[in-house]
């Protein structure tokens, strides 16, 4: 039974993922703007982060969905923040104070 469990959070992630690549790409005049940064974050988490992690509160998120939805998250503050993929930066560098999406309150990792 739990596997079953698992595996609709999963799909449910790769659905909101789906959506949330959608809106942030339809953005991408906005991300490559000289915008500051702290007007892009709080556009991101407006809408970027509000359609990955809409339904969250009802998964179970297991050790291995947190960590892709960290890595799913990450990748896409790199293209608001206009960061290129082969630019040296390290993520505390590139989230600074923005929490990581596993750690947000709705959220909560199970130990299995």
């Amino acid at each position: 039974v739990s596997v079953s469990i698992h595996r609709g959070e999963f799909e449910d992630f790769n659905v909101r993922k789906g959506k949330a690549w959608g809106a942030l790409n339809q953005m991408k005049k906005i991300w490559g703007s000289s915008m500051r940064r702290s007007t892009k974050v709080r556009l991101f988490r407006a809408t970027v982060e509000t359609i990955l992690l809409y339904g969250s509160e009802s998964w179970t998120v297991t050790k291995s969905l947190a960590k892709k939805i960290d890595e799913c998250y990450s990748r896409m503050l790199l293209v608001a923040l206009n960061v290129r993929w082969d630019q040296k930066l390290i993520n505390r560098e590139l989230i600074q104070d923005i929490p990581r999406a596993s750690e947000k309150s709705e959220i909560n990792v199970s130990s299995s």
